[in-house]
């Protein structure tokens, strides 16, 4: 069973993000339209998350 993400009622109208594009992709057979949006998110996923953990380390003094 899939679901939509969380961003398809948070989408600004009349525009889709990846995730939204890929999640009605695969809705339809239709893996090649699919294929694009999903390989675009595997490697730009994590950047904020070690941006925000190597912003969030806190050096000692000195």
């Amino acid at each position: 069973m899939k679901e939509p993400p969380i961003t398809a009622p948070l989408r600004p109208f009349g525009r889709d993000t990846l995730a939204v594009g890929m999640w009605q992709a695969t809705g339809d057979p239709r893996y090649a339209a699919a294929a694009l949006p999903a390989l675009t998110i595997v490697p730009v996923g994590p950047l904020p998350v070690v941006l925000l953990v190597r912003a969030s380390r806190v050096r000692p003094p000195g």
